[in-house]
């Protein structure tokens, strides 16, 4: 495969990854709907990783090369937890606020944090 043509392949395998992932932020899905979207979202990561080894390949790296880069990866550190523990609301408006930035349909006012609205126990 000529190097122009896999990174094409390789720059639409990421944008069916981002579409997936972007469309599973809002919490109105059920979780049995959430579970498959995460099957597919892994679906689409491995297919991303395919193409990026392929995209590497058809650029001239060796695989000894593409293995040490695929065997070498830590987990990025993210305090995302933290943050979700200690200000579960304010987390969720940040999510809320992301997925207004990136619908193409309106969302409605609480995509993320409504969930926390509908759980509220009755006073």
């Amino acid at each position: 495969m000529r190097p122009a043509v896999a990174r094409i392949a390789l720059s639409y395998e990421a944008c069916e990854l981002s579409e997936l992932a972007r469309n599973a932020v809002p919490t109105t899905r059920s979780t049995t709907e959430a579970v498959a979207d995460a099957a597919r979202i892994l679906q689409a990561a491995q297919r991303y990783l395919a193409a990026a080894v392929l995209a590497a390949e058809a650029d001239g790296i060796a695989w000894p090369e593409i293995a040490e880069l695929l065997s070498s990866v830590e987990p990025a550190p993210s305090n995302w937890r933290t943050h979700l523990l200690s200000d579960p609301h304010e987390a969720a408006e940040d999510l809320d606020d992301w997925v207004l930035r990136h619908a193409e349909e309106a969302p409605g006012p609480a995509p993320v944090s409504g969930v926390l609205l509908r759980q509220r126990p009755a006073e």
